[in-house]
């Protein structure tokens, strides 16, 4: 399985992988379609994305794609040359945050605290990595604006209230590169 994210085209997959294919397309149920999306090896797949205020799906301008050790895809979004405070030029697009997609089920959400709406630190992610230590993912996110990090505990069965205001500065400024 391969994935891959478009500034301007948002995040596709290259699979065989049957349960993979079924999150991405839930009302396929024909196995007859099933199997030949699975040995269609040439096709690459929009990961669809429904915003959860509109209900509408949207392309998510991706800069940045990482893979957790659980197999999930942490996705940043914005363009580079994206500033705070300036216009669209042309070619730039603002982030919409940082998601997390689990391949198992197809479901994308947004990191809380991550979307420009609710801080406009994270209008163009540039760079995500991650580490795992003692039962502790630290999920790294290189911005236009500074380098913050989550963390997340996961011994905790409840991994999902733990992304609520665990972002932390780590530098800032703008951050272009990092390695981990």
């Amino acid at each position: 399985t391969l994935y891959a994210g478009a500034a301007s085209g948002g995040m596709y997959v290259h699979s065989t992988d049957t349960n993979l294919l079924k999150a991405l397309y839930p009302n396929v149920t024909n196995a007859e379609t099933l199997r030949k999306l699975t040995n269609n090896t040439t096709s690459w797949h929009l990961v669809r994305y429904i915003n959860p205020t509109t209900q509408k799906e949207e392309i998510l301008p991706i800069s940045a794609m990482v893979q957790g050790p659980d197999g999930t895809i942490y996705v940043g979004t914005g363009d580079d040359t994206y500033n705070i405070g300036s216009t669209y030029g042309p070619m730039s697009s603002k982030g919409r945050g940082i998601f997390r997609y689990n391949p198992n089920d197809g479901s994308f959400k947004v990191i809380p605290y991550s979307s420009p709406e609710q801080n406009e630190l994270f209008g163009a992610v540039r760079k995500l990595d991650y580490i795992q230590r003692d039962n502790k993912l630290y999920l790294f996110a290189a911005t236009n604006t500074g380098l913050y990090r989550w963390t997340i505990d996961l011994s905790q069965n409840d991994t999902e209230s733990q992304w609520n205001n665990s972002a932390s500065l780590v530098q800032s400024g703008s951050v272009e590169q990092m390695v981990l």
